[in-house]
């Protein structure tokens, strides 16, 4: 199926665009595609110039300064224009129902080492 709309985005794509994923307790970024990165269901960030230098002056770039500030706006379903709640789940939104790319909890791990017995034990 092709798409036939073009996808919103709703921030300055020049910029870097990060995802925020807690990694053994501890917040870890990590840099995305502007198409991921709307998709994401958990904290986001964006780094860029503060401002555009001019053309052709090199002295522009000298007190040229990155910064890096927090994204809160809306997320979509990947690679749709239908926007969802945000939840913080630390995870990209495939559909509604299935948040996609994520670390799996320990429920799902749980779930996945049942299942994989069951299937050494038919064997």
């Amino acid at each position: 199926m092709a798409r036939t709309e073009r996808l919103i985005y709703d921030w300055d794509t020049r910029h870097m665009s990060e995802v925020g994923m807690m990694i053994d307790g501890e917040l870890k970024w990590y840099r995305t595609t502007d198409t991921q990165f709307r998709s994401f269901d958990g904290p986001r960030r964006l780094t860029g110039p503060d401002r555009q230098p001019r053309i052709g002056e090199i002295s522009a770039f000298e007190d040229l300064k990155i910064v890096t500030f927090e994204y809160n706006g809306p997320v979509y379903i990947f690679k749709t224009n239908i926007e969802v709640p945000f939840k913080n789940t630390g995870k990209y939104i495939e559909s509604p129902e299935r948040p996609m790319w994520g670390a799996p909890d320990q429920e799902t791990l749980d779930l996945m080492a049942e299942k994989r017995l069951s299937r050494e034990i038919k064997l």
